[in-house]
């Protein structure tokens, strides 16, 4: 009887179970902070064979807070494998792993526990030792705010401090909100301290720090206001330190702002002037200078800070040219100014650009590059919705107006363009579009008379009044032109030049009811030339600069001619001779005739 309970007892016990041993004995950033590498090692006791490993964050398995991120096999070559050996009581000297989280793996775990289960062929998969016992290192937005302070002069307000996103030498962009508004933006790009650096685990002389400069006259309408720094980048965002223990102080009587040549007459308090801000929207601003006063600064309306703003000279002047611009605050993303009236003035030039200040500027180049999402891309980082009424551009030799690739909506209307110019009058870059020109006189001189002999005259680099150079969609309605020597609205694209691919055309463009005055001029020029260039054939051009076949052949690339079609050009009164050309049967002309 004790012989039969004896080998029952044996027959149900069965073999033993083997037992999962193992350690994580590292946890570190490798390839310049963008993976997480861990290693370690394990194995099933009593057997010779590699077994599995499965990494887990935030609890090991079967809880509610794990989360399995990937598996291994452990069998790397162990170069302890004597010492492992005796721990796993068997010989191998294969029982290490190495597990490497790629960078969205690190930011998805980032800030968890560690757990390694060990894999058993027969029985539980237990953790090994060291799980939970190491954190996965957390890629947040972390940052501080340094006392706030006015600088030497007194005129400015300054927020600085430094923001970054742990464990990486990427740049943060902080907005500065104060109250309930957020009104400006910047990269987190100036040098910094060494123990910066070690904040963010960062190599040393890492760049951190950013600084806001805010004219005093601009922030009286937030003094006492708490002061917030938000900082953001690739989807992680934070609040940084010592938000809400700063606030605007009082300012006082705003002082009167000293320019360098002692030739700047400040605007209206809340009138920005001569500033190359960052960004970032603000109630309307409605600015009226005194009845004939003088700006001698360069009034610069760049980013969104600019947005809604009036400015009404008042019959006053500004002498150096206006700016609206777009600002670049990271890889394809800009701060665009929006919704803008400028009326009253007298002004040498006016300049609108977007991504870059031509189409041949380097970034406008670069994602042109990229295929016809270009297009999209140059439109949306482009000033749009700007209006100007009863100006008078008096040139000074410089291009009057010039509007750069992919701006629209902008109106420039009731208006007088006079004086001199080395170039055209008005051009519309490429891509810009749904541009309205109404009711203005256009009497700017822009022929380039060189004597020869003191008795013959010739037109030496003399150009038209206005080039639409791959410009689509505007109107020019109600106009009158006059100094046609060097002819008057020519429609074109520029086939290559710069390296630029441009994909629009000067197409469905309107020019109706405009007067062109030819007096004493009795060439050839025409007032309207639809297709004027059509690539080198009519002038000396370099047209392979934008040869490029990846992306996919598209846009000028592929033709260098002008493609000036759908436009129509109608009801237009000449004076002396109908002068128009079209070099395509697509545009439609007529009920053009002389008065």
């Amino acid at each position: 009887m004790k012989f039969f309970i004896a080998f029952l007892i044996l027959i149900s016990s069965g073999p033993a179970l083997a037992e999962i041993a193992g350690a994580i004995d590292t946890v570190k950033l490798i390839n310049n902070n963008s993976q997480v590498f861990i290693h370690g090692w394990a194995c099933q006791k009593g057997r010779t064979d590699s077994i599995d490993v499965h990494l887990y964050s935030g609890a090991p398995a079967g809880s509610s807070d794990a989360t399995i991120i990937r598996g291994a096999k452990a069998n790397i070559k162990a170069a302890d494998a004597g010492d492992i050996n005796k721990v796993c009581k068997a010989y191998s000297e294969y029982r290490r792993f190495s597990l490497v989280l790629t960078e969205s793996q690190w930011r998805e775990h980032g800030g968890r526990k560690l757990y390694v289960h060990g894999i058993d062929s027969n029985g539980p998969n237990t953790t090994i030792t060291n799980s939970g016992s190491f954190t996965i290192p957390e890629r947040k937005v972390i940052g501080h705010i340094d006392p706030v302070h006015f600088d030497t002069n007194h005129n400015n307000f300054i927020v600085s401090g430094w923001a970054c996103l742990t464990y990486s030498s990427e740049q943060p962009m902080v907005e500065l909100g104060i109250g309930s508004k957020t009104i400006r933006s910047v990269v987190a790009s100036r040098n910094s301290e060494d123990a910066v650096a070690r904040a963010c685990n960062t190599p040393s002389g890492s760049a951190h720090r950013f600084s806001f400069e805010l004219p005093r006259y601009y922030m009286h309408d937030y003094q006492y206001q708490n002061i917030e720094v938000r900082g953001s980048l690739s989807g992680a965002r934070a609040t940084l330190n010592n938000s809400y223990r700063w606030q605007v102080p009082f300012m006082g009587d705003i002082p009167p702002l000293s320019d360098p040549e002692s030739s700047y007459d400040s605007l209206p308090a809340g009138c920005p002037v001569g500033e190359n801000v960052t960004s970032l929207s603000t109630d309307k601003l409605y600015c009226r200078m005194s009845s004939g006063q003088s700006i001698n600064t360069q009034v610069k309306l760049s980013g969104r800070l600019f947005s809604n703003l009036v400015l009404d000279c008042n019959n006053g002047t500004l002498t150096k040219q206006l700016v609206i611009e777009s600002y670049k605050q990271s890889e394809n993303v800009y701060s665009v100014p929006e919704n803008i009236v400028i009326k009253n003035c007298t002004i040498p030039s006016i300049r609108i650009i977007g991504m870059g200040k031509n189409g041949q500027s380097k970034d406008v180049v670069e994602s042109s590059r990229l295929g016809v999402e270009h297009v999209k891309r140059v439109r949306d980082s482009a000033p749009h919705g700007i209006v100007f009424d009863n100006i008078t551009i008096a040139a000074n030799e410089e291009t009057p107006f010039y509007i750069g690739p992919g701006v629209h909506y902008v109106t420039m209307q009731n208006s007088h363009f006079t004086g001199k110019s080395k170039n055209v009058v008005l051009y519309l870059d490429v891509d810009s579009y749904r541009n309205s020109f109404l009711n203005n006189i256009f009497e700017t001189d822009t022929t380039n008379i060189v004597e020869i002999a003191n008795t013959v005259k010739v037109y030496d680099k003399s150009r038209e009044l206005v080039a639409i150079d791959g410009s689509s969609f505007n109107i020019f309605r109600g106009n009158y032109f006059a100094y046609l020597e060097a002819g008057g609205i020519y429609l074109y694209r520029n086939c290559g030049e710069g390296g630029a691919v441009r994909y629009s055309s000067p197409s469905f463009n309107l020019i109706e009811n405009n007067r062109f005055y030819y007096n004493h001029y009795d060439g050839d020029k025409p007032g309207i030339f639809i297709g004027s260039r059509q690539g080198p054939t009519l002038l000396v051009l370099d047209c392979s600069a934008d040869n490029v076949g990846n992306p996919p052949l598209a846009g000028s690339v592929t033709s260098n001619r002008d493609q000036a079609m759908y436009n129509v050009v109608r009801n237009n009164k000449f004076k002396k001779e109908v002068r128009i050309i079209n070099n395509d049967n697509n545009n439609q002309t007529y009920g053009n005739t002389l008065y």
